[in-house]
């Protein structure tokens, strides 16, 4: 559920219409900057549920910059505001799993409808039944869909295929010649060095740090 938010803006007049408009919403603002260092620095300690922030901020790093940070390391949702987007800016803010994002000048309506739509997309994902967690990820193991936050992601049959096979037999091993003959089919015969060099691959590009290797027998994922 969305109800802590941190505001970083750099204009004091909007960052103060920002949190009198959620408070009347009956938001709590845990906290606001103008910086992003300062920013950092702030929600190590806070409990925030949701980060609304404009690209262009004061200091050394803008809010792409900021988004991909608190995304790898803390996993906020971002909603994003600033005055223009382009191609580039909008293949940033891909990359950095930007949440939303709102074009200035926005109505206090068009903010409400975003704040609805992420705690919609929120319930859907928490209303499913047979989610796994790891990582920054779930994994839904009834529709096969991986996501990051509200996210569904993009994956191959044979990402799928690995992770439906570990999860199903998560912190116990799961066999190497199972996992080969299932991902690249029962007639072909098991070559460790490609089984090896895909789940290398996949680990690296996902940052599936969760995926283990196990001596000797083959690979788990390891879930708490």
């Amino acid at each position: 559920m969305i109800k802590n938010i941190y505001i970083l803006e750099d204009e004091i007049t909007t960052s103060i219409a920002i949190r009198a408009y959620l408070s009347s919403l009956e938001y709590t603002i845990v906290g606001y900057a103008e910086d992003a260092s300062v920013a950092l620095e702030e929600i190590i300690t806070l409990d925030v549920d949701l980060i609304i922030s404009d690209i262009s901020l004061k200091g050394k790093m803008d809010g792409c910059a900021f988004a991909k940070i608190v995304k790898l390391k803390y996993n906020i949702p971002i909603i994003i505001i600033s005055a223009y987007f382009d191609d580039e800016i909008l293949q940033e803010l891909y990359e950095a799993n930007v949440t939303n994002y709102l074009i200035k000048p926005y109505t206090n309506i068009e903010l409400k409808i975003a704040l609805k739509l992420l705690k919609t997309k929120d319930t859907e994902i928490k209303s499913r039944k047979n989610l796994t967690y790891f990582d920054l990820y779930s994994f839904d193991l009834d529709s096969k869909e991986l996501f990051k936050d509200e996210h569904i992601i993009d994956i191959s049959d044979k990402v799928t295929t690995l992770l439906e096979l570990l999860i199903k037999n998560k912190n116990s091993s799961t066999s190497k010649y199972l996992l080969y003959q299932s991902i690249y089919g029962e007639d072909k015969k098991y070559q460790a060095n490609t089984l090896r060099q895909f789940i290398k691959r996949v680990k690296s590009k996902y940052k599936f740090n969760s995926i283990q290797s196990v001596w000797g027998k083959g690979y788990t994922i390891k879930i708490n």
